[in-house]
């Protein structure tokens, strides 16, 4: 197991876990302006609606915008340096990632715009985390 911080789950957010550990990107939706938002809240950010359902999403986007971390907090540190991006999703809104599948030594070679799949890992505590990575157009 890893010295890492593992994610708090709540009943709340059991939907998005639960799916994780099957594999699946779970989303929150508003049932009334129909729109997908990330992170899990309970009212609609963007029409206040506080009904909202669990969908699942394709795992797909972009990248939003990306940065090389070399400072980082000392659980992260054996990794450094790694990649951080913000991925806008295929159904909607961004999600921010440690992105796979890139090289933080040369970052040029990695394309805003540039399509990424979601993965998951089991980070212990029966617990599976989405990272993103890049894959081929």
């Amino acid at each position: 197991m890893s010295d890492k911080p593992i994610p708090r789950k709540s009943p709340h957010t059991a939907p998005f876990w639960d799916g994780a550990k099957k594999g699946k990107l779970m989303l929150p939706r508003c049932t009334e302006c129909n729109r997908v938002h990330w992170y899990p809240r309970h009212i609609c950010p963007f029409c206040h609606s506080v009904d909202l359902e669990w969908i699942e999403g394709s795992g797909e986007g972009t990248i939003h915008t990306f940065a090389v971390q070399h400072m980082t907090p000392p659980a992260w540190q054996a990794d450094a340096p790694y990649v951080t991006a913000y991925i806008d999703l295929k159904e909607g809104d961004r999600m921010l990632t440690i992105l796979r599948g890139v090289d933080p030594q040369k970052p040029e070679s990695i394309q805003i715009g540039g399509l990424v799949k979601v993965e998951f890992e089991d980070v212990g505590d029966d617990t599976h985390v989405p990272f993103f990575r890049v894959v081929e157009a």
